[in-house]
């Protein structure tokens, strides 16, 4: 596990980019593909907050299931050439991505955030949160910059748990002042939000 802090973020924001959590998720996903050495460039990156810790389960560890979750995606990329995603937690935190689309995340985020007449989102996308965009890219829905083709396993583009993975301790402490507070939600042992949607596979929890 590496913690980091980008000392260089001036060098990287540009003209009329606006900072805030587009452009500060957009440099995270920046420093793992920057990263030179081969031997520690991953396949796969779970994009997590710090206020959303693993769960346990009578014993299955939260980490467990997330493995189970990358298990199934490395299987559909290696055998079948299907890169889809995994989504383990809820908002901004659990998401698992190949290496791949990180430079199209970056992209989107960076177009979210910028401020230029050269770099704008297209007239029919919706401005979405810093998370909600992420999740419409993965799920590759209409107008999320991140439509696909269906890929030849035939599968849906995201893998989630049937139940929530990773816990969230900080609802209580949100600094999105139009979000209300919500400690007793999205907690480990609640249905994942994105169950029973066509567009996710289940590993059952």
């Amino acid at each position: 596990m590496e913690f980091w802090q980008d000392h260089d973020q001036e060098t990287h924001v540009g003209e009329g980019v606006e900072e805030g959590q587009y452009l500060h998720v957009a440099e995270a996903l920046r420093y793992e593909i920057e990263r030179k050495a081969e031997n520690r460039r991953a396949e796969w990156i779970l994009l997590s907050e710090d206020d959303f810790p693993l769960c346990e389960y009578g014993g299955r560890q939260g980490w467990d299931v997330v493995k189970e979750v990358v298990r199934v995606l490395e299987r559909d990329r290696t055998k079948h050439g299907d890169v889809r995603s995994g989504f383990v937690g809820t908002g901004g935190s659990g998401f698992i991505i190949h290496r791949t689309y990180l430079p199209l995340l970056i992209h989107i985020l960076r177009t979210y955030a910028s401020n230029s007449t050269t770099l704008r989102l297209p007239d029919q996308v919706v401005r979405r949160p810093p998370d909600v965009a992420i999740q419409d890219c993965l799920l590759g829905k209409q107008a999320s910059l991140c439509e696909r083709r269906q890929g030849a396993s035939n599968k849906p583009p995201l893998v989630i748990p049937s139940r929530l993975v990773v816990d969230h301790i900080g609802g209580m402490y949100t600094t999105n002042r139009d979000k209300a507070f919500n400690a007793d939600k999205w907690r480990c042992g609640w249905r994942h939000p994105f169950h029973g949607r066509e567009e996710v596979g289940v590993v059952v929890v």
